[in-house]
């Protein structure tokens, strides 16, 4: 069982393993690596001793890669986030010297911070080249590929992933019988006493 935020990484990781765009990518969740004195002499950190580090997701395919830092809150400032993919991608330059091509991605979901800086993001994308990938962005990904493979109340394929059988089987239902198999979203907010906020829900 992961421990909390790990388990937004491993939706990350499922969604690049699932999405056709990936396919023929090797996905890996947790990569672990030592931040050596080698490492911190590329990135500039001005750091004695070496220590241990992950990478949140990393997809590989041939001479191309692309590493992703998860972020459930969106909450990491914007040194943090180069630091984490400036790390990562030196090395995988250096324990794979084949790699030709790294694409950078930000993943987060917004849920937890309505006050997301939207500067940040501007900056990662306009001066970083780094993509962002909201949570959003990634259900109705992962709910157009279902649909569109599926062939609801005739075939249904087998998810041995349970975030991928959970949504498929919500909206199943949803689509057969028309019916949200959730609360009404006015009831909740008025039994749990939660004010109405404007949240970004997707980026850009």
């Amino acid at each position: 069982m992961p421990f909390a935020g790990e388990a937004f990484e491993e939706f990350v990781g499922e969604y690049f393993r699932y999405m056709p765009q990936y396919n023929g990518y090797i996905v890996n969740v947790h990569v672990d690596y030592k931040r050596n004195r080698q490492l911190q002499q590329i990135v500039r950190e001005n750091v004695r001793q070496a220590y241990w580090s992950d990478i949140d997701v990393l997809a590989i395919k041939g001479k191309k890669a692309i590493i992703v830092s998860c972020d459930e809150n969106c909450a990491k400032k914007l040194g943090k986030i180069i630091d984490e993919l400036s790390f990562a991608e030196h090395f995988i330059r250096q324990k794979y010297p084949y790699i030709k091509s790294i694409k950078k991605v930000y993943a987060f979901s917004i849920g937890w911070n309505p006050n997301i800086d939207s500067a940040k993001l501007q900056q990662l994308q306009n001066q970083y080249d780094v993509k962002i990938l909201t949570f959003i962005q990634m259900v109705r990904g992962f709910l157009k590929e279902l649909r569109e493979r599926e062939r609801y109340g005739i075939t249904a394929g087998k998810f041995a992933e349970p975030i991928l059988w959970a949504l498929r089987e919500i909206d199943m239902i949803r689509v057969l019988s028309g019916k949200n198999l959730l609360p009404s979203v006015e009831g909740i907010r008025k039994k749990l006493h939660v004010r109405k906020r404007n949240i970004i829900i997707e980026w850009p």
